[in-house]
């Protein structure tokens, strides 16, 4: 699975954080040996998507919180461990690389975004996105 949330910015100046869940559950999206190669190579299959004031696409990305794990390790106690580790990391310098068992969770963000309401915001909508997705919700809508 791969969760990120992006603050973003359009040509005009408007700002929007852009939530995306990706599921890596069939043969034809399996989850590759190194997750680090997630994110650009290998994101899964899109499943959820809350990218509604900014339209998505052509933005600048100002900050992220990128959240990857194996499907099949992924349970819900752990979004509590990765909070709790989340509040003890320092966002000082990026990119900021957490691993909480088998879930890896990075930060990056340009030096105005770089302080831990913003990393502690951006984790909070991914772990509400997983649940979401957990819970059955589906918002994959056409652009």
């Amino acid at each position: 699975m791969y969760a990120t949330a992006q603050r973003v910015q359009d040509r005009s100046g408007r700002t929007a954080v852009h939530v995306f869940v990706h599921r890596h559950d069939a043969s034809d999206c399996p989850f590759p040996t190194d997750p680090r190669t997630v994110p650009q190579s290998m994101p899964g299959r899109l499943v959820w998507r809350n990218a509604e004031l900014v339209p998505p696409g052509g933005n600048a990305v100002l900050s992220f919180v990128d959240l990857i794990v194996p499907e099949e390790r992924w349970h819900g106690g752990l979004a509590a461990d990765v909070q709790a580790r989340a509040k003890e990391a320092s966002v000082v310098q990026v990119p900021l690389e957490i691993r909480v068992g088998p879930v890896l969770v990075i930060f990056n963000a340009l030096e105005a975004h770089r302080e831990a309401g913003e990393f502690t915001l951006l984790l909070e909508r991914v772990l509400d996105a997983i649940l979401r997705v957990g819970s059955g919700a589906s918002q994959v809508a056409p652009r």
